[in-house]
Formats: C-alpha cells, structure tokens, sequence
C-alpha cells in the first residue's frame, strides 16, 4: 500500500479512509501517521498461517492476504468507529460490501467473542461450505 497521509481520521464520526490514506500490514488492520485502527468483530487469519486441506499443508494466510490487498487495491473505505478508545472501526467498500462480512463469508477470519449473530451466521456458513481456513483437513 502507499504511505500513509497526514491527516487522521476523526475520533467520533463516520470518515473515509482512500487507498492512499493508509498502510496495513495485517489482514484486518490499518495504520494511519498516528494511529492504528482495526476491524471490530473479526479475528483475522495471520499472513503466516498455514491451513491443512486434503491432507496437506498450505499457506492460507499468503492466500487471505492476497485476497485482501486485492480488495482493497482500488476502493476508498466508509469506515465508523466502534470503539474509539481501541481504534476498532467497521468498514465498507463503495459498493457497500462489508469488510469483516467480506473476511468470514472468505473464509479468512474468525468471530472475535464480541461478534454480533449476523457474524457469527456469516462463518457458520463459511464452515459449512469448508472454504478458506475452514477447509477440510
């Protein structure tokens, strides 16, 4: 990603964060010149994570984190704190998809324990379907 701006996003409202605007280093993260900001409700795969399917190894994380520079590449992000206090925001594209609805129906995430049901439905479904890291073994 490009580096970052100067200017933060306000503590209270809803802003949008252009991809130029910020850098992430993690799947589900985004660093702005002074502070970081991360997805509510989501536990997001590492990019290290290995994954086992048909009885082998392979680096999921390499692939979620592919998926997720992708999806990010060109879409500015209409983002709301949740949180202010930790940083944890709720983000969608221009197209209205929700980012960390995005993470789970992918397969690249986990509900954090604070996850509301719609979440939680969103990667049963995603277990269900055995996609992402909720592949077979």
């Amino acid at each position: 990603m490009a580096a970052a701006a100067s200017q933060d996003p306000p503590a209270t409202q809803t802003f949008t964060l252009q991809p130029g605007d910020y850098v992430t280093h993690e799947i589900g993260t985004f660093a702005t010149p002074s502070e970081g900001l991360r997805l509510a409700h989501v536990d997001p795969v590492g990019k290290d994570e290995r994954c086992r399917r048909s009885g082998r190894t392979y680096l999921c994380g390499h692939y979620a984190w592919q998926s997720w520079n992708n999806l990010l590449a060109t879409s500015p992000l209409s983002c709301r704190r949740i949180a202010p206090a930790s940083g944890r925001i709720s983000c969608t594209l221009a197209d209205g998809t929700d980012l960390a609805a995005w993470l789970l129906r992918s397969g690249w995430a986990r509900t954090a324990p604070d996850a509301p049901d719609t979440y939680r439905q969103i990667e049963a479904e995603a277990r269900a379907k055995a996609i992402g890291i909720f592949s077979k073994p």
